[in-house]
């Protein structure tokens, strides 16, 4: 028999399951449909559960969060603030999907437009999923209604539009700047709890990680999730900016520098303005970078390290400046800036100059390190330098500065001398310097360092900044005297505001200032004599730390008044013994400063920005009940309520 014939001969058999009888088959499609409703179900009774018991939760969570009920209370909070904004937010971000969508299918022709943008608006709120199921009824009805294919392509290219403005941008921007998560912790979470939960969970991802984030805010232990899913910079700025050096990556040094200046600048700002944030640049990130390069020149950086620090700040310096010219300057430099030691010092000096110039104070720096060069650099000074500022990086500087004052002095006797101890900023070792050497200013800020030459300049009669005033002084001063701030019936409030701002910040003394032309009015101040009206209560305006505070039009903080030039002779703060200043402006709908809140104290203290924020918050909620009767007159009813639950009255508490 052949092949053919054997394989012609055998017959074909087919495996047959056992058929599923009707019952097994609806189990099936059950299980299918009823596995997801379980689920919402479940979830939904949570939620109805955490709902019902959410006071008896609350304070469980609290206990779990340490038994520290200020801190549990600020966590739980953040954690209402950033759901419920980000619920805002998408609710936003929803509606301005729909509406478009809602006119674009109707001049389409798609019938019921408005129905489908209403749609889009409710299944937007199911993340990813719901804008494609939203999408398939326009599309299927523009199929089925129109014969050809004009009105599905318009209707699908106007979908695709919306997603790709909405999807790419507005909500990974929007969703993440509310809740604090990146982009990437977004889509992350909204796979994790998908997994989980299925299609509740994907509408509970980004609350629940919300939740998730600030624990890790508050909690030690889970620091490492915000460092994971968090959107704040996990770097400082002079961290970010001394690693864009060593990378070798000027350009970006330079956008982390052109951010900081932007950051919280005026949309129209003045030329002052500009100025005193490039300076604060100079303070707060670069100086604070190198020497962060300095700790470790010789342990943890290796040659190529240096080699790229030094390229990368030098190219850094040239573009910079030359993106922040400075203004020409007529005559030889007043002062000159020099590096004791390092090239490091040597390109400090220039960042230095460079923002002296900036202040049209007339300064210059050299190339060479004052020590290497055998004090040569001192021989070819300009004939009208008055000082020298010698900046130096080590951490132990009193050998070098001990031969440094020893040359310069015996050279040149006359010239005012500073130095610049960035690598140490201890009041320590400045003390020392003050008191073996004699130097004329010790400083470790830049401003420090301006405040000092702007002190030793008005010593000899030079005043290098304009006189005290702001630049709309006379619409400043209309407003002032129109909204007649100074009338009996607004003791009470000054008096109400001036007692919370000391309870909350544990401060001896608070002040609200109005700045006028002459004289700085401080009604109800605790620092007025007794023997004075309280509201008439004011001081000379050239005594006023508020007079600079109007001046430069944002919020002053002064740690500690002693080592400022500017105060360290003011009768009034010395009559006192002021130590602590920290003061905001007082500012009109308009933008126009009228005066400060500030708090004072007789001990050194510091001011964090969330206190910053908060004294803000009562300057801008006083102005408001100063300029609005109806305003006044609730806080004056508050008062009385206050003086009652006292057992006392009004006139107790205006005595």
């Amino acid at each position: 028999m052949t092949p053919v014939e054997q394989t012609q001969g055998v017959q074909q058999v087919q495996v047959v399951g056992q058929q599923a009888s009707t019952t097994e088959t609806a189990m099936q499609w059950g299980a299918r449909i009823f596995h997801p409703l379980a689920t919402v179900g479940i979830v939904f009774l949570f939620v109805v559960l955490i709902l019902l018991s959410r006071k008896d939760l609350h304070d469980r969570l609290l206990k779990l969060l340490g038994g520290n009920l200020n801190v549990g209370t600020d966590a739980l909070d953040d954690a209402a603030d950033r759901i419920g904004t980000y619920l805002r937010m998408q609710l936003l971000v929803n509606v301005t999907f729909g509406i478009p969508m809602a006119v674009g299918l109707w001049l389409i022709g798609v019938p019921a437009a408005i129905m489908w943008g209403i749609v889009a608006i409710g299944m937007r709120f199911l993340p990813y999923v719901g804008p494609m199921i939203s999408a398939l009824f326009p599309i299927t009805l523009a199929f089925a209604v129109d014969p050809g294919w004009n009105m599905v392509l318009w209707t699908i290219g106007l979908i695709l539009l919306l997603e790709l403005i909405s999807n790419n941008v507005i909500e990974p921007w929007l969703y993440g700047e509310s809740t604090g998560l990146s982009t990437l912790a977004i889509i992350l979470a909204a796979t994790f709890w998908t997994t989980l939960w299925g299609a509740a969970g994907l509408i509970l991802s980004t609350p629940l990680t919300a939740c998730l984030l600030v624990l890790a805010h508050y909690i030690p232990a889970l620091g490492f999730i915000k460092t994971l899913i968090g959107s704040e910079p996990v770097l400082t700025p002079p961290e970010r900016f001394y690693q864009r050096l060593v990378a070798d990556e000027v350009e970006d040094a330079l956008e982390v520098a052109q951010d900081y200046i932007q950051q919280k600048l005026p949309k129209k700002p003045s030329e002052e303005v500009v100025v005193r944030k490039v300076n604060a640049f100079y303070d707060d990130v670069a100086i604070p970078a190198i020497r962060l390069f300095s700790q470790g020149h010789s342990t943890e950086a290796s040659a190529e390290h240096r080699l790229r620090m030094h390229q990368g700040l030098k190219l850094f310096n040239h573009d910079f400046q030359q993106k922040y010219p400075a203004p020409n300057t007529a005559g030889p430099a007043q002062v000159v800036c020099l590096g004791a030691r390092w090239e490091i010092d040597v390109w400090a000096s220039s960042m230095l100059a460079h923002g002296l110039n900036l202040r049209k104070i007339a300064a210059q720096s050299h190339n060479e390190v004052l020590i290497q060069s055998k004090m040569d650099v001192l021989e070819s000074l300009p004939e009208n330098t008055q000082m020298l500022c010698i900046s130096m990086f080590y951490r132990q500087p009193l050998a070098q500065i001990r031969l440094l004052n020893h040359r310069i002095r015996k050279r040149l006797p006359n010239i005012k001398i500073i130095f610049a101890t960035w690598g140490n900023v201890s009041d320590e070792l400045r003390d020392e310097i003050q008191n073996r050497f004699q130097p004329d200013a010790v400083v470790s800020t830049v401003n420090e360092l301006m405040l000092s030459i702007d002190a030793l300049m008005l010593q000899q009669g030079k005043n290098p900044a304009r006189e005290l005033l702001a630049e709309n002084e006379p619409e400043r001063l209309a407003a002032l005297h129109e909204l007649q701030l100074l009338q009996p019936e607004t003791l009470l409030i000054y008096q109400q505001y001036i007692e919370e701002a000391c309870q909350a910040f544990n401060v001896k003394y608070a002040q609200i200032s109005l700045v006028d032309e002459k004289w700085v009015n401080t009604p109800a101040s605790p620092l007025a004599d007794e023997n004075q009206n309280p509201i008439e209560a004011r001081i000379p305006r050239e005594e006023s730390i508020c007079t600079h505070l109007v001046h430069q039009n944002e919020a002053l903080i002064i740690e500690d008044i002693d080592r400022d030039p500017r105060f360290t002779h003011n009768p009034e703060l010395n009559r006192n013994k002021i130590k602590f200043y920290a003061g905001v402006p007082l500012r009109t709908k308009q933008g126009l400063v009228l005066g400060s809140f500030c708090v004072l104290d007789k001990q050194i203290r510091q001011m964090s920005e969330d206190d910053l924020v908060l004294l803000n918050q009562l300057a801008d909620d006083l102005i408001q009940t100063l300029t609005s009767d109806k305003a006044q007159t609730q806080k004056l009813e508050e008062i009385a309520k206050l003086q009652q639950a006292k057992g006392g009255s009004l006139q107790d508490f205006l005595s």
